[in-house]
């Protein structure tokens, strides 16, 4: 039988526990978690992914949080709202609107 999960899993659920470990609040460590989930699977930019801990297995991602989380907190989350800068939910119509510059589309 082949197991149910990936490395890429494994790396964010591994991360995810270690942040907690090295002091992140619970809520930092889960939009860390999946702010690199969506990098990977979303396929934002190399620039991006590399900022979501794919090069360096989450190392700057733990620092900017622990020197300071509310900066991480606003980044990550504005990475998460708008699917890595191409876009953004608009409420009126229910619909994702891409920005004009996003990805060349």
């Amino acid at each position: 039988m082949k197991p149910n999960f990936s490395l890429r899993t494994v790396l964010w659920t591994l991360l995810h526990v270690l942040w907690l470990e090295a002091g992140l609040s619970d809520d930092l460590a889960w939009l860390g978690r999946d702010l690199m989930r969506e990098a990977v699977q979303h396929a934002w930019s190399e620039e991006l992914k590399a900022e979501c801990g794919w090069e360096d297995e989450g190392q700057a991602m733990l620092e900017l949080a622990l020197r300071a989380p509310r900066k991480a907190e606003k980044r990550w989350q504005r990475l998460m709202d708008t699917d890595g800068l191409i876009g953004r939910w608009d409420k009126k119509t229910n619909t994702f609107k891409l920005f004009k510059s996003s990805r060349g589309w």
